[in-house]
């Protein structure tokens, strides 16, 4: 006699489909957020810096990377032994990495609560 448990294969099902939940655009909207704060935040002489911010979203590794190519954007972000620092990618990331958190947070759970009542 084989062994079996009621509902087993729908379980599982749940399992896999928890495996596929996306948060993709609350991290693409995260890296856009924080682009956008550093923009505004960043001290502008010729606005050359605040025009090159930018955000890429690599979905491969879902990661969002804010960053610049502006050769004197570190002595900005952290100073020299000559001049003070004018942080603004660290106080970008700092001002919004809760929100970002909490909308994650969210989307997972709003898309576990539709699995476990059987909608995804």
């Amino acid at each position: 006699m084989a062994n079996s448990v009621d509902g087993l294969s729908q379980l599982i099902s749940k399992f896999e489909k928890m495996r596929k939940v996306d948060v993709s655009e609350q991290i693409k909207d995260g890296g856009v957020l924080i682009k956008n704060t550093a923009q505004n935040t960043v001290r502008v002489d010729t606005g050359r810096l605040k025009g090159d911010i930018r955000e890429h979203y690599d979905k491969d590794t879902e990661t969002s990377t804010v960053y610049t190519t502006v050769n004197y954007a570190p002595y900005l972000e952290f100073g020299t032994r000559f001049m003070r620092a004018y942080p603004f990618l660290l106080p970008a990331f700092n001002k919004n990495i809760k929100f970002i958190k909490d909308s994650i947070k969210s989307a997972i759970k709003r898309q576990l609560k539709s699995i476990s009542n059987g909608r995804a």
